[in-house]
């Protein structure tokens, strides 16, 4: 038990970091300075080559060793198919011990065609002051750095729509992307009052372990569940990043939060195994982990099919120092009520607007809500048909005088369009 948690953590953890360590990069809006570097073929790449026949330059940091690492990798094959006639790419290892061999073997099992190769004493990664992988860095056609992330890509279609603005003749200087470009067709968050992450089978029992005065904070908890999987349902609050938690399990799966959302229920579900097995040996409980990536605060679970396994639980506890004493059932969560409706009031040139205003209405009432600095509304409230209505524009700005909005039955993002002046 102790080692899968240990190693399984130790991944999330040191994604963590590196979020915050890149928050604090200088970058993105500067040069990155030349550089070569040797792929597995023998083949030397030159950033200001590159450059010169490509509209941008895309550099990824990774490691044999590391899952997010591996789980991206096919996304950043499609890409290469996709655009290597106009987006130059090189994947280096930051790990001393991926020999060339040992990476010319990754990219063979992994089908790998674009150039991939080592950071050589690091001295690529160093630029970046960020101590996790993946790290991915856009430079664009002016040598700049355009977009720099730490944290995997988990769909082929956020890589595409984080590369696609370096391209074309409209890109006449430099711009910079803070975060991956929203979808606005992707369903909206739902919302609650805390973060939770419980099973929604009918069949779960819920337990509390009581640690001893030497261990801090809340009771570790446990949930019976007398059958394979366990639907788990995952709630977060409004002032929540779904793109930046993830939630992963003791086997080795991890997802943006963002990508679990049941289109059909509206509410984030996870599908996890009860038990499993790990080098050989059967583990009797399945272990689940949801956390904030921007300050590492987290909410861990344990699932197991039988209350004789608690003992089993217990004494793994106790092998990890927790010092486990006590255990008792409690009472199972309910799910939220409530919903986030969200609107991006943007102008022609896809820059937020901040301060607009609209009503969300309803046959009996109506509610005002307005954009934050980065074009932002989101309303909480039950669900409903609401009728949204523009009410006020910042100075400098107007709108479509047909402009109608509702939002239907289905839970969404929408992008409210707005013309500057």
């Amino acid at each position: 038990m102790k080692k899968i948690i240990l190693v399984f953590l130790a991944v999330i953890l040191t994604l963590a970091a590196g979020i915050a360590a890149a928050e604090k990069s200088e970058l993105p809006g500067n040069p990155f300075e030349d550089f070569t570097a040797t792929d597995t073929e023998g083949n030397v790449f030159k950033l200001s080559e590159a450059l010169k026949d490509h509209e941008a330059v895309l550099i990824n940091f990774w490691a044999t060793w590391c899952p997010p690492c591996r789980n991206e990798m096919p996304h950043l094959q499609k890409l290469w198919e996709t655009y290597g006639d106009r987006v130059a790419m090189i994947a280096l290892s930051t790990e001393p011990e991926d020999t060339a061999e040992k990476i010319a073997a990754f990219r063979e099992e992994y089908g790998i065609t674009f150039p991939m190769g080592r950071d050589e004493n690091l001295a690529l990664s160093a630029r970046l002051n960020a101590s996790g992988i993946p790290d991915t860095v856009i430079v664009d056609r002016f040598g700049n750095v355009g977009f720099y992330r730490v944290g995997t890509f988990f769909t082929y279609e956020d890589l595409e729509r984080t590369v696609t603005p370096f391209l074309g003749d409209g890109y006449t200087e430099t711009k910079v992307l803070k975060e991956i470009p929203k979808d606005s067709s992707t369903s909206a968050f739902p919302v609650s009052a805390k973060r939770a992450v419980y099973p929604e089978n009918e069949s779960a029992k819920k337990i509390l372990f009581h640690f001893d005065e030497e261990r801090e904070g809340e009771p570790l908890v446990c949930y019976i569940v007398p059958e394979d999987k366990a639907r788990i349902r995952i709630e977060i609050t409004a002032a929540d990043d779904p793109a930046t938690m993830i939630y992963g399990d003791a086997w080795g799966d991890s997802l943006e939060v963002s990508k679990l959302l049941d289109p059909q229920r509206n509410e984030y579900v996870y599908e996890q195994a009860v038990q499993g097995e790990s080098d050989g040996v059967t583990y009797h409980y399945g272990y689940g982990i949801l956390m904030d990536m921007t300050d590492g605060s987290a909410i861990e679970i344990f699932l197991t099919p039988d209350e004789q396994y608690l003992e089993e639980i217990t004494q793994g506890l106790a092998e990890s120092d927790l010092h486990s004493i006590t255990w008792e059932y409690a009472e199972n969560e309910k799910g939220n009520a409530l919903r986030a409706y969200i609107i991006h009031v943007v102008d022609q040139y896809d820059d937020p607007v901040a301060e607009a205003v609209v009503n969300f209405c309803t046959d009996t009432a109506c509610a005002p809500a307005e954009a934050d600095e980065n074009g932002l509304i989101t309303f909480e409230g039950a669900p409903d048909k609401y009728h949204v209505q523009l009410i006020d524009l910042p100075e400098g700005y107007s709108s479509d005088e047909d402009f109608e909005m509702y939002t239907g039955t289905e839970y969404s993002e929408w992008v409210l369009r707005v013309k500057k002046d």
